[in-house]
Order: C-alpha cells, then sequence, then structure tokens
C-alpha cells in the first residue's frame, strides 16, 4: 500500500486551514485535494439527481475523505468562515432592550422521558429533585410537547437528527409559542422546519430566534436568512452563526494535527490515535 499513491480529500475547508496540516504527507505517498466549496448534501430533499450525480463523480477517486469536524464525518463548516466567505446580511435597526424573565422551572421534552426517570437524573448530578424555588414544583418537569410550546419563554432543541427527528419541529409547534418566547437551535437545522420557521419569523408571531445550523451549509448568498431585514417591519428578531460552537484555532489545529496523524498511522498498519465508534 505504501508504494501507491492515495487520494485524500479534505471537505469543507473553507479558509484553507488544512493545507499545512496535510502538506506534511510524503507527495509521493499521498495525493491531497482540498475543497473549498460545499455540493447540496446528498440526502437533501431539494438535492436534484444532476446534484447527486456530480457529487458522487467528485467523490469517487478518493480513498481517504476526511471532513474538518469530529474525524472523518460530521456536517458544519469551520466556524466564522461563513461569514468571511460571504457577505453579511443587512444589520438591522435596534431595538429597546427587553429583558425575559425565565418566570418558571426548567421543563423537559422527550418521548421516552419520565417523570421518574428525569427525577433520577436530577438527583444524580446533585440537585434537590423538588424546585428550591417553586413550592410543588420539580426542579425538571416533563411535559408534552404541546405544554412545551405553549408555556416555554425559551425553547432550546438538542436533539440527534434521523428520520425519526427531522422535521420535529413545524409550524404548529411554532404557531402555539408566546409571542414573547424565542426558540434556540444549536443541534441540526432539520429538526426543525426550515420554511415554517421562517414564515414564523417573518411574520413576526415569536419575539425572535438564534439559530446556528442550517439545512443547507454555508448558507447561499440569496438566502432569506441572509437576505431578510430581521427585527425590522413587524420581523422577529434573530441571531444567526455559522455552526461555529465548536471552533476554536486551537480545537481544529489538535483535528488537524490527529487526522494526518492517524493517516500515516493506518497507511503504516498501525494502532490509530483516536477511533470513530
Amino acid at each position: 500500500m505504501a508504494s501507491s499513491v492515495l487520494n485524500v480529500a479534505v471537505l469543507d475547508d473553507y479558509q484553507g486551514f488544512s493545507e499545512s496540516f496535510f502538506a506534511t504527507l510524503d507527495p509521493a505517498s499521498f495525493k491531497v485535494t482540498i475543497f473549498r466549496d460545499t455540493l447540496r448534501p446528498y440526502n437533501h430533499p431539494d438535492t436534484t439527481d444532476t446534484e447527486r450525480d456530480a457529487l458522487v463523480d467528485r467523490l469517487a477517486p478518493f480513498q481517504i475523505l476526511f471532513r474538518p469536524v469530529a474525524g472523518l464525518h460530521g456536517h458544519s463548516p469551520p466556524g466564522e468562515s461563513l461569514w468571511r466567505a460571504r457577505p453579511r446580511p443587512p444589520r438591522p435597526q435596534r431595538r429597546p432592550h427587553h429583558v425575559h424573565p425565565l418566570r418558571r422551572p426548567p421543563r423537559r421534552l422527550g418521548e421516552n422521558l419520565t417523570q421518574a426517570v428525569a427525577d433520577e437524573r436530577v438527583a444524580a448530578a446533585g440537585l434537590p429533585v423538588d424546585s428550591p424555588y417553586f413550592p410543588g414544583e420539580k426542579t425538571v418537569r416533563v411535559v408534552t410537547k404541546e405544554e412545551l410550546f405553549r408555556e416555554a419563554d425559551i425553547v432550546s432543541v438538542h436533539l440527534v437528527l434521523s428520520d425519526r427527528t427531522r422535521g420535529v419541529v413545524a409550524a404548529e409547534d411554532l404557531a402555539r409559542m408566546k409571542p414573547t418566547a424565542f426558540l434556540v437551535n444549536t443541534s441540526r437545522g432539520p429538526l426543525v422546519k426550515e420554511r415554517d420557521l421562517l414564515d414564523t419569523l417573518k411574520e413576526g408571531t415569536i419575539a425572535g430566534a438564534a439559530i446556528d445550523v442550517f439545512d443547507m451549509e454555508p448558507l447561499p448568498e440569496d438566502s432569506e436568512w441572509r437576505t431578510v431585514r430581521w427585527g425590522t417591519g413587524g420581523t422577529s428578531r434573530v441571531v444567526l452563526t455559522p455552526h461555529m460552537g465548536y471552533m476554536a484555532k486551537e480545537t481544529m489545529t489538535t483535528w488537524y494535527e490527529q487526522q494526518v496523524e492517524n493517516i500515516k498511522r493506518w497507511v503504516a498498519g498501525e494502532e490509530l490515535n483516536t477511533r470513530l465508534v
């Protein structure tokens, strides 16, 4: 294997940050190609057959595929690159600042979560099962999906994306939210039906949203997320960040160094330093 030239693809490295790390691979043994753009995901509902063919054709020559998130797989681009690679949307006019106090103890929604299990987890974390601030309430109270959206001041989405959870937040859920409520999604874009959320925010029926993940990443230049003047004309306030929660120079440096080292170890038949399980 060592005598053959292996094709290595680095995907979604919009800023070319990986170049210096992969340059340490022997060019006589490795041919490294760094893609600084993104094709629409193969399983995206709007991806055409032509785009799928283009994605397969692009990746077919490579024996090793690397994405700069969590090792050899992932979904998001390196942080900050979305805004640096694309023009920033117009800055919305400032509105008077309003404080929205959390008036109730935290609630948690889960299809398989019972109050008994929630109490056990709270106790295991060293917290009181019964709220010390709200007599008769639990520190964490399990609720139905309908109650969560109807009563919460802030709904924050934290789920693994799967066929089961895709589109778990839709128009009917958003319609239940209070006009003073906020939605936060830092998990995966397709968990929330994007069209439904955009329509809700454009109509201004909730106070706002903080979104770090999108159906298509990085956002196209003509995306409504970029072009709507959020917080004006009756629209909700919106904060957008480019899936950058994990992004730090030190973190990315460690990831790239580990992956280059693992490629060298793999070719040599040695045990890998890190594995995806």
